[in-house]
């Protein structure tokens, strides 16, 4: 059996691990191409025109994957800690995509209030499949729902297992300017989407510093000091933002988001207003189906020609 995973959304966060699941399990494991100018084309067909540009690349990949496997694996995750949310649009995701694309075979696990999904989730998968493969599937030690359950566990506690240390920085690194770049997984990884972001400023001279490479702790070390967000994934930007405009090291923040994105929106504002009393310069880069290579350029050479000069000053 062939289980297809878009490379869109979550799957840059926990792709790893569905894959994985997916392979230990059993199943064949098809994840669609690298976002390109027809996948991204196939998706604003499908969409409407209000939605962000991350979902229009996913129903692109969804399409993609359609007719290549027997089920396209679509995860619903509705929070990822206890009184926060994910995205509305994200929240009902397997839904929408089923009526996007009525013949699309979802296959889905539910995860709230944990990145882990309960024992029923797997039962419901199991039954998912028996309908469409028969009963004598049921007896095969592949669709034991206790054993995925555990399978996912281990596969999600190696994840979590992995060090991060945060940024450091030597004598010489002072010599070019550091930018933080903070954004949604998909917004940051997606080449495509954002037009080789990272490797504009690889050449402007500049050293990166992303949202990712800061630990858990330290995220939640600056959280502490806010107001509770409800936002699952604004929790992450927020903090890595924090962190970055108490850092004197940290030369700038770029706020990567989705044109139309609105819990972005919220929280970019607030980092926006607080930047001020840090005296650290924020440029909001949104991105959409329209934005151009050159538009982005032009904005990044501005901005870091903007902080070369600041520092010159000092």
């Amino acid at each position: 059996m062939k289980i297809g995973i878009p490379r869109a959304l979550y799957f840059f966060k926990y792709g790893k691990i569905w894959e994985e699941f997916f392979k230990e399990a059993g199943f064949d494991v098809i994840i669609s191409p690298p976002t390109n100018r027809q996948i991204l084309e196939r998706g604003v067909a499908l969409s409407v025109d209000e939605l962000c540009i991350p979902l229009k690349v996913f129903y692109g990949h969804c399409y993609w994957l359609q007719k290549r496997c027997d089920f396209v694996f679509i995860p619903r995750y509705i929070s990822l800690i206890k009184k926060t949310f994910t995205c509305p649009k994200l929240l009902v995701l397997p839904d929408t995509a089923r009526f996007t694309i009525p013949d699309l075979p979802i296959l889905t696990l539910s995860f709230k209030k944990s990145d882990e999904p309960g024992i029923i989730q797997f039962f419901l998968m199991k039954c998912v499949i028996w309908k469409k493969n028969g009963y004598l599937n049921l007896r095969k030690k592949t669709f034991n729902p206790i054993k995925m359950h555990r399978l996912f566990k281990k596969l999600l506690q190696v994840e979590k297992e992995k060090t991060f240390k945060e940024p450091s920085f030597s004598p010489t690194s002072f010599l070019e300017p550091s930018i933080m770049v903070i954004g949604h997984p998909y917004n940051l990884e997606d080449s495509f989407v954002n037009h080789n972001l990272f490797k504009m400023l690889e050449e402007l001279g500049v050293k990166v510093v992303t949202s990712r490479q800061i630990p858990a702790r330290t995220i939640q070390k600056e959280l502490d000091g806010l107001p509770f967000i409800y936002w699952s994934e604004e929790r992450e930007i927020a903090g890595s933002a924090y962190f970055g405009l108490k850092n004197s090291s940290i030369d700038g923040i770029i706020l990567v988001s989705s044109f139309g994105c609105g819990p972005d929106s919220l929280i970019a504002e607030q980092i926006v207003q607080d930047a001020r009393q840090f005296k650290k310069p924020v440029m909001q880069l949104f991105l959409d189906e329209n934005t151009s290579k050159i538009n982005i350029e032009t904005r990044l050479e501005a901005f870091v020609d903007m902080i070369r000069k600041k520092e010159r000053k000092r």
